[in-house]
């Protein structure tokens, strides 16, 4: 009888399979459970809504310039510095107008004076022609002055009226072009004491220099009488 040869079936050896490696797209907002990735690109959360910045004041003049310049304002040449305070340098601009204005008042006459007299008030007379000039020079200066301090003031009302008279020709209420006059009269009506009060001061820095030039030009005149009396006794 034949043996049976009992031979078992090998299974074919299982080779582990290397599956090449895929990229797959990867996502902030996918969930992480157990450091594996699920879900991926199935469920994505409603896009973020931007944050609108708020909203700023628009910048001042004065900021604008700041930004603009890239020097600072030059100084004067250092060398006249001492000059500048001599000449500005006036406490009392009161008691300087007394002082010309006080000798204007008196009369000079050559016949009742001697040489040596006439001399002494030629020298006074310059004298006050020189504290006039620094008085018409301080009070220019002092004008000007009130209207650069006075011109941010002005500006503002200014521009407030010219916003409204645009306002108005938006809405169909004025027809013709805005004037400078448009624009001086509107800004008296929304703001008359703060207008009164500004044009008063402008007016009063007008005359005051016209008063002081008037002064200026009298003592010239004496100094040159005096001038011509020393020399009418001299010779």
């Amino acid at each position: 009888m034949r043996r049976r040869n009992d031979t078992k079936q090998l299974e074919p050896a299982t080779l582990p399979v290397t599956t090449p490696a895929c990229s797959m797209p990867t996502d902030d907002r996918d969930e992480r459970v157990g450091g594996g990735k699920l879900n991926v690109g199935l469920e994505t959360e409603p896009p973020e809504t931007p944050v609108q910045p708020a909203a700023t004041a628009d910048p001042s003049p004065s900021d604008l310039l700041k930004r603009e310049l890239t020097d600072e304002v030059p100084d004067f040449d250092e060398r006249y510095e001492p000059v500048i305070h001599r000449v500005f340098d006036l406490p009392n601009p009161d008691k300087v107008y007394t002082r010309v204005e006080e000798f204007l008042k008196f009369s000079i006459r050559a016949s009742r004076m001697d040489y040596g007299s006439l001399t002494d008030a030629l020298n006074d007379a310059q004298a006050i022609v020189k504290d006039a000039t620094s008085l018409l020079v301080n009070a220019k200066i002092a004008a000007r002055r009130f209207e650069i301090d006075s011109m941010p003031v002005a500006s503002q009302m200014h521009l407030s009226a010219s916003r409204k008279l645009e306002q108005e020709k938006d809405q169909g209420l004025r027809k013709k072009a805005i004037t400078n006059d448009d624009i001086e009269a509107a800004t008296a009506s929304m703001y008359p004491d703060e207008w009164r009060n500004l044009e008063m001061k402008r007016e009063q820095n007008k005359r005051l220099i016209q008063d002081i030039e008037g002064l200026y030009e009298r003592a010239k005149e004496r100094a040159r009488d005096i001038r011509a009396m020393v020399v009418t006794v001299r010779s």
